[in-house]
């Protein structure tokens, strides 16, 4: 769908003017306060958008600024009728951004082109808004941070290619026992009764590894939380499955997570038992004050002890099911980060019904890759630290190092053609080494929610296992 380039985007002009009107409407402290951040973001980015089209991170400064821009209006309606209009200008500017991202999206073999209509716009606007989010506020390692980041990936690489756990990643894992001591109250959060589950995580990471020691100073990820909804006492009805439910980065509180995997559907409706686990870094048992900052984010080789711990507190999870439940059928289901960890788990959990992965990652040697400032990039690739050479380190925790161990009719992948976030090649990546297909949907990363393709392949992937759907 890529559009014929041009030297200059005359569309450019349209988040420029949003962004200068912003401004010269401005009366007052108020509107001035208000305005400042995303009027300044649309000019930028429209000024970027007019002299060199086609460029990522011109389009997040200009979905993020529109759609601020859009937010702040609001108040402002109360007391400028003004403000009207540079709602509107707003407004217009982030389709404008989304129209442009579909319209420059690249073609790629075996990925359903977008359809070039109003509503993908919008959600391609609103996935390059969480973009601009994210990658703003990344801790991307600089000055003394990035020699030390570089050397701790060398001395890893190093490490692990003589043990030969760069080959063989099943050597890097220990397997878990199901935890011995668990704390279980009663909870009632965002709308819904559950059950809260504590217990020691239990995993070392390996110290012989760097920034072992600093993973093993995080005192809140030492304990591992999940949130369990399961039936009462008074349930006549046979034994429910359970469905793991892992989520995506920079959750793992109660109101996003029961968002995400809405109980109503999965546990009133489908009658299943639901786990939610929060991921290391994550929720309650997080070591800053945003969830999941450290996972992904500061020393790149810190994710080879965050995804290792993540695997083993899924597989801790589920080895706990089945001391409750010794015959319990059990299925994942992850979004995103979730994605990632699911298709990590089937590696090594050979005896689940079947797992799905919406939107997920799947090489995020290459997703972080894209967001590093381009003159981090050059900096790291002298030090002999580029894209390949993270994934090459990153193996041992890759979802695409192995196969899994589930058949090819129990693993089921879903993703959005036209997801910013988590570019379709993902998904793509791990159809082939599952040699499963894609579920697609025209649809972004944040719209997974409301598209049908989702619930259905969840369905489907509970009837292939034998799980019954109970009638409406």
């Amino acid at each position: 769908m890529l559009t014929k380039p041009h030297q200059w985007n005359p569309w450019a002009l349209l988040p420029l003017l949003a962004g200068v009107y912003w401004l010269l409407a401005a009366q007052g402290g108020l509107w001035l306060t208000l305005g400042l951040v995303p009027a300044t973001l649309m000019i930028a980015g429209g000024v970027s958008m007019f002299l060199w089209p086609g460029v990522d991170k011109t389009m997040q400064f200009v979905s993020a600024g529109s759609a601020l821009g859009v937010v702040a209006a609001i108040p402002l309606l109360f007391v400028n009728r003004e403000a009207l209009l540079t709602a509107a200008l707003s407004a217009a500017s982030f389709v404008v951004a989304g129209r442009m991202l579909i319209r420059q999206t690249r073609i790629v073999e075996d990925v359903p082109p977008p359809q070039d209509k109003l509503s993908l716009w919008i959600k391609a606007a609103l996935d390059d808004m969480l973009l601009a989010y994210l990658s703003g506020t990344a801790h991307v390692p600089g000055g003394a941070a990035a020699d030390r980041m570089c050397a701790d990936l060398k001395s890893a690489a190093e490490t692990l290619a003589a043990r030969g756990q760069l080959e063989n990643p099943a050597a890097y894992h220990r397997t878990p026992i199901a935890p011995g001591e668990v704390r279980l109250r009663a909870r009632r959060a965002a709308g819904h009764d559950f059950e809260e589950l504590r217990f020691n995580s239990g995993y070392q990471p390996d110290l012989e590894l760097p920034g072992a020691e600093r993973h093993l100073s995080y005192k809140n990820n030492a304990e591992v939380a999940a949130w369990v909804f399961r039936r009462g006492a008074g349930d006549a009805a046979p034994e429910r499955p359970w469905l793991i439910c892992i989520h995506g980065y920079r959750m793992g509180v109660h109101w996003q997570d029961f968002g995400l995997y809405r109980p109503a559907w999965l546990h009133q409706r489908l009658r299943l038992n639901l786990m939610m686990p929060v991921l290391p870094l994550h929720g309650p048992r997080r070591e800053a004050w945003r969830s999941g900052d450290g996972y992904l984010d500061h020393n790149f080789a810190d994710m080879l002890h965050t995804h290792a711990q993540a695997l083993w507190d899924i597989r801790r999870c589920i080895a706990w099911v089945r001391q409750q439940q010794p015959d319990a059928r059990i299925g994942l289901l992850g979004f995103s980060l979730g994605g990632y960890t699911t298709a990590l788990a089937a590696q090594y959990e050979a005896e689940l019904d079947f797992a799905v992965a919406c939107i997920p990652a799947t090489d995020f040697a290459s997703t972080l890759w894209r967001q590093v400032p381009p003159e981090h990039q050059r900096y790291y690739r002298e030090r002999g630290v580029d894209e390949d050479f993270l994934r090459a380190v990153m193996a041992p925790v890759s979802p695409l190092s192995s196969p899994p161990l589930l058949s090819r009719d129990r693993c089921h992948i879903v993703a959005g053609v036209a997801d910013r976030v988590v570019p379709p090649v993902e998904a793509l990546k791990l159809a082939q080494h599952w040699q499963t297909p894609v579920h697609w949907y025209q649809g972004g990363h944040l719209s997974f929610r409301r598209e049908p393709v989702v619930r259905e392949t969840i369905e489907n992937a509970m009837r292939a296992a034998g799980w019954a759907i109970p009638s409406a």
